[in-house]
């Protein structure tokens, strides 16, 4: 785990007094679930004031990439500055406006405040431009938007979106974070998003009325890393090919928790978790959903969707939360609705949730779903499922073909979908919850000892780590479903 990861976690959940999320550490990096920040462990975090690991006043050379200013913004800076710490440009919306982002590239730091809502268009840097808030989380925007801009990479940055909120308006469709088709080549990074900094006491028609979505991109190459959306509607959207979801923390949503409709992408140790509110007239939530509407080219080919955990609900359940029906019951897994899937990995997933889509791929063919853990939420039953499921895509007389459906550890499996070229093996069907795992109604899901899972599944094509981050082969063969029993 970097120290921006662990800062940024660090902070959000000190500041809200409770636990923060186990974040899995890239595959490679070793560590375990354990590896969450604890509250009150300052050691590698860079709370914003607290200067031991962040970028300080003048000195310019100890930033989280250890590259130095070039220029720096600031909302008490003046357009007569020079760029200086001392003497800075004005805020990031003033500076776009006028024009005033270096055509060359470079880094451009933005000192604490608040910084409108900047409106990146017409950007075209020869080199890539980095747009990084010194020190981490210290600058704020309302909004940021992208029209037509390449080679930018966003750090550190906090868009809030409380100020913009029209109690008298439906917002859950304007995303605080947006780039239109002709942006690409965005990478946002350590960033949190988000429509306020607590939704613990909004009724469900607060979640209606003040929840904005956090990002969207419409064009190719996105990259979004190491960053926190929250207390949004729809989460993250990712609509072009070639884009990367990595190492984020989505927490407490009322839509969907990740969009992804490019092909060529890649979603990797990512954690969605608390769907808030049922609303099906209008939507149901889900952890990841990909589409390709009719008129479009229906084939959404070779994503990988890996090591990420999709949890309904991890929040306490309350009275209040009872009583206003706020937990998203709804939520479905990952799933294709519309086009169809062509070669996508979909391996080492935890799914936790009360809906019979567990992992649902329509149409797919050429597809590998493996060593993933699909189970209902402790606190919720499922009329049917959750299930692992590769299905003809019925709407647009797509069949599925040519998968492989293999050491998946689900509440049910549907035989009766697969076509007879896939090859089914080495899956388990969870009888019993609670004797299955080391801790069910705790999320944790390691086979308990004794369990069938252990060392049954078939030592193919596997990852080196599993969901903990720990050796995916431990014993006389792998472990089935997402985690490895040490």
């Amino acid at each position: 785990m970097t120290n921006a990861v662990v800062a940024l976690v660090a902070w959000l959940f000190v500041g809200m007094g409770c636990a923060p999320p186990a974040v899995s550490l890239p595959e490679g990096g070793g560590g375990s679930e354990d590896d969450g920040v604890e509250p009150g462990d300052d050691d590698d975090s860079a709370e914003p004031g607290d200067d031991d690991d962040s970028a300080s006043g003048g000195d310019d050379d100890d930033s989280a990439s250890g590259t130095p200013c070039d220029l720096h913004l600031s909302p008490t800076g003046t357009g007569g500055g020079d760029g200086s710490v001392d003497f800075p440009w004005p805020s990031l919306a003033e500076a776009a406006e006028a024009g005033l982002l270096p055509p060359a590239g470079g880094v451009v730091c933005l000192l604490p405040g608040h910084h409108g809502a900047p409106v990146l268009e017409n950007l075209s840097p020869s080199s890539m431009l980095e747009l990084r808030a010194w020190p981490e989380f210290g600058a704020v925007v309302a909004s940021l938007a992208f029209e037509r801009v390449q080679l930018v990479t966003v750090d550190g940055l906090v868009v809030d979106g409380s100020t913009l909120v029209d109690p008298g308006q439906d917002q859950r469709g304007v995303f605080l974070v947006r780039g239109d088709l002709n942006t690409s080549d965005i990478t946002l990074r350590g960033l949190l998003v988000e429509s306020a900094v607590s939704s613990t006491s909004w009724t469900w028609q607060d979640w209606t009325d003040l929840a904005f979505s956090g990002i969207d991109f419409r064009g190719p190459a996105i990259h979004i890393e190491d960053s926190v959306v929250r207390n949004v509607h729809h989460a993250l959207s990712v609509r072009g090919d070639g884009s990367t979801v990595v190492g984020n923390l989505i927490d407490n949503f009322g839509g969907d928790g990740i969009r992804g409709h490019g092909s060529g992408s890649l979603y990797e140790w990512n954690t969605v978790r608390d769907a808030y509110i049922d609303e099906y007239e209008v939507q149901h939530d889900d952890g990841f959903q990909a589409y390709r509407l009719e008129g479009e080219d229906l084939r959404i080919a070779d994503v990988v969707i890996r090591h990420n955990r999709f949890l309904l609900f991890t929040d306490p359940i309350t009275q209040f939360v009872l009583d206003e029906e706020l937990v998203g019951t709804l939520m479905q897994g990952i799933i294709v609705t519309d086009g169809y899937a062509d070669g996508w990995i979909v391996e080492n997933n935890l799914v936790v949730n009360a809906h019979a889509h567990g992992i649902t791929l329509y149409g797919g063919r050429n597809c590998r779903v493996q060593g993933n853990t699909v189970v209902r939420h402790p606190a919720f039953v499922a009329e049917t499922g959750p299930w692992v499921r590769i299905a003809d895509q019925t709407k647009s007389n797509h069949a599925n073909f040519d998968n492989v459906i293999r050491n998946n550890l689900t509440t049910m499996l549907t035989p009766w979908d697969y076509d007879s070229t896939s090859l089914v093996e080495a899956n388990l069907e969870v009888e019993d919850p609670e004797t299955e795992f080391m801790d069910a109604a705790g999320f944790d899901f390691t086979p308990a000892l004794g369990s069938p899972a252990v060392d049954t599944g078939i030592a193919t094509d596997l990852v080196s780590v599993d969901l903990a981050g720990a050796a995916r082969l431990v014993g006389a063969s792998v472990d089935v479903g997402a985690f490895e029993r040490p």
